[in-house]
This record gives C-alpha cells, sequence and structure tokens, in this order.
C-alpha cells in the first residue's frame, strides 16, 4: 500500500508545476520569434483557455485555504505544532 500523501506535499507539488508552468510561457516567447503566422494564430487561441484555468485554480486555491482557516479553528484546543526550527532538531535527534 503506499502512503498518504499529505496536503502541504500536494500544495509543494503543486508549486513546483506552476514554476514549471511559467518556465514554459517564457519559452513560448522565445519560440514565438521563429514561428510563422499560422502556429502564433494558434497558440493565441490556448490563452483565453489558459486564463480561465487560472482563475479556476485561484478559486480553488481561495477556497482551500478557507476550509484550512477552519481546520485550523477547529483544532484550537491541540497543542501548537511544533515550530521548523523543533523539527529539524527532533529529526536530527531521531536519526541516531
Amino acid at each position: 500500500m503506499s502512503k498518504q500523501t499529505m496536503c502541504a506535499d500536494n500544495l509543494f507539488l503543486l508549486g513546483e508545476l506552476l514554476q514549471g508552468a511559467g518556465e514554459y510561457v517564457t519559452r513560448s516567447r522565445h519560440h514565438a520569434e521563429d514561428e510563422d503566422r499560422f502556429m502564433i494564430e494558434l497558440a493565441r487561441e490556448q490563452i483565453p483557455h489558459l486564463r480561465l484555468a487560472l482563475r479556476n485554480l485561484e478559486r480553488s486555491l481561495a477556497e482551500l485555504d478557507n476550509h484550512l482557516k477552519e481546520r485550523v479553528g477547529a483544532d484550537a484546543n491541540a497543542p501548537d505544532p511544533p515550530k521548523k526550527v523543533d523539527r529539524r532538531y527532533r529529526k536530527a535527534s531521531s536519526g541516531g
């Protein structure tokens, strides 16, 4: 059975994916200099679809953020999670 991924893992991977997406935009700009009119028009047809996908992603992220805020509020009685420094220390000390 595979290990369940955590919310933070998924969002980290999403960030990596979006960083790669930005690189595709940069590459597209450079490649456009050498392409014919038909390919440029075909590329431009993709822009509205990409903008819609970005709007949908923004909406989904806002909903997720609200959900996570609610979860943090629901866990108000739970002890605070360890600080980043504490987690690093605990990992290092548990290794040996």
